[in-house]
């Protein structure tokens, strides 16, 4: 259901002396609903001020606990912290509006109106004990303070001669002694010149102590001629006195201070010669535990043969003839032990926590790429497996050589004639060569065929595509071998293929 609110209102000054910005206003009124009846309980009203413009300048909400439609309210209390700034109220005409829990705005607006004695207020009849702020000060409309602070009010006359108590010689008729024009610059002071019989600006040269000054202040131990403080009263002795700028120290002087550091007095010269004596030499030996005596300094940086003996002892090495084998590739052997211990891991060469990895052949499965090479083998009788060298891997581009890899056995043939039998078989062998860079790899190849069973043929397998790499025929495959006879004569043939590597 939508309320209605009437207000009746009541508005009061606060009572007292003045106040300075910032300040505050007593408000009461009382709140009736759109049955005229008044209001109880808790609620929330909206205070806000607004200039003749509709602006709004100043807003300030209160809860009030309203009894029988009464409330009474504080605007711009100090605790609100929204101060009601005494500025604010001598600007133009304010309105005064109020909103109750939320709701459109009471209508209308209230004027902010005066009470009887703050409209005597606009014109003060005194100020006692307070602060005067002004933009300008008048005297019988005669303004003698200005805007910018300055006297521009009448200078009052002064007759000298009801001054009383003048000492002699000021009392004259050229009034010449008085300092008010007189300015003078640093380093200058006020003098009186007889002869001009007026005061002039003089050199101040007063700026040193007279002996006896000095004295006092030296015996009174009231100076310090170093950094210009009190000695803590100790007495300096006074009279005449000379600064020594022979900066040399006397024999006796330095006797002095070799006494009071521990050295012998007397005649004494400096030996500027710094090489040890043989002597020193051997005094600083034994105390490093080197031998006294002749010795001279060995130059030879290279370690003897019974040196090396001694080190490879001490590290547990054999001693005697040895040859430093410069083959860092590691045997078949070798990679076995690794493998089978678990202590090394192909691809990234850390441990695999102790795993055991099978022997025999292997590859690398690491980042970047792998191709092979392979060649072709026959053997004779079947049952046979050949061997052959598979091409090498390339030289450059940080290829790896992975070992062979690979015997494959693809084809056996057996034929026979009369009373003679001849059994055959064929292959290839492969090598691995591994690049940790990732390339794509395309294989180019061609057939071939051999009239015998043991040939091997070769053909030239197709170009690698534009703008990639060719590293050669790098494989050669036997497939197939061939064998039959009838009657005197044999027929043989064999067939496989040729291979190219191309790198992207």
């Amino acid at each position: 259901m939508t309320r209605s609110f009437f207000l009746s209102i009541l508005w009061f000054a606060l009572s007292g002396a003045a106040l300075a910005a910032p300040g505050q206003i007593a408000h009461q009124g009382r709140l009736l609903d759109g049955d005229d009846l008044p209001v109880d309980g808790v609620h929330s009203l909206r205070f806000a001020l607004y200039d003749d413009t509709d602006t709004l300048v100043w807003e300030e909400t209160h809860t009030v606990d309203l009894i029988n439609g009464f409330y009474s309210a504080i605007l711009g209390a100090d605790d609100s912290g929204n101060p009601l700034d005494t500025s604010l109220l001598a600007g133009s005409p304010l309105t005064l509006e109020i909103t109750v829990d939320g709701g459109d705005p009471m209508e209308p607006r209230q004027d902010l109106v005066s009470v009887p004695y703050a409209i005597l207020a606009t014109t003060s009849t005194h100020v006692d004990g307070g602060t005067v702020d002004a933009t300008e000060i008048r005297i019988n409309g005669d303004v003698v303070v200005d805007t910018g602070g300055a006297w521009v009010g009448e200078t009052p006359s002064v007759d000298w001669t009801e001054i009383n108590g003048v000492p002699l010689g000021f009392a004259d008729d050229l009034d010449a002694d008085t300092l008010l024009d007189l300015s003078c610059q640093d380093g200058e002071i006020a003098a009186w010149d007889d002869g001009l019989l007026e005061w002039v600006c003089a050199l101040d040269l007063d700026t040193l102590l007279t002996e006896a000054e000095v004295e006092t202040y030296l015996t009174n131990g009231a100076l310090d001629l170093d950094a210009g403080t009190t000695l803590g009263g100790a007495a300096i002795s006074t009279g005449a006195h000379t600064v020594d700028t022979d900066t040399q120290l006397s024999e006796a002087d330095v006797d002095a201070m070799a006494d009071n550091n521990g050295y012998s007095t007397g005649a004494h010269t400096v030996d500027t010669d710094t090489q040890l004596s043989e002597a020193q030499v051997d005094a600083f030996a034994d105390n490093n535990g080197y031998s006294m005596g002749a010795h001279t300094v060995d130059t030879d940086t290279q370690l003897s043969e019974a040196q090396v003996d001694a080190f490879a002892d001490n590290n547990g090495y054999s001693t005697g003839v040895h040859t430093v084998d410069t083959n860092t590739q590691l045997s078949e052997g070798q990679v076995e032990t690794y493998v089978t211990n678990g202590a090394l891991d192909l691809d990234s060469g850390t441990t695999l926590g102790g795993a055991a990895i099978s022997t025999g052949a292997h590859t690398s499965a690491g980042p970047g790429t792998v191709f092979y090479t392979r060649c072709a083998w026959t053997e004779n009788p079947h049952s046979s497996i050949g061997s052959c060298t598979p091409p090498a891997c390339p030289t450059t581009s940080g290829w790896s050589d992975l070992g062979i890899t690979g015997n494959v056995k693809t084809e056996t043939t057996a034929y026979g004639y009369h009373n003679s039998e001849h059994p055959e078989s064929a292959g290839y062998q492969e090598r691995a060569c591994h690049s940790s860079t990732s390339y794509a790899v395309v294989t180019t190849r061609c057939a071939w065929t051999g009239s015998s069973d043991s040939t091997i043929g070769t053909c030239t397998p197709p170009a690698c595509p534009s703008g990639w790499s060719d590293l050669g025929a790098t494989g050669n495959v036997k497939t197939a071998v061939m064998g039959y006879g009838y009657w005197n004569s044999t027929h043989f043939g064999s067939a496989g293929y040729q291979e190219r590597t191309c790198l992207q």
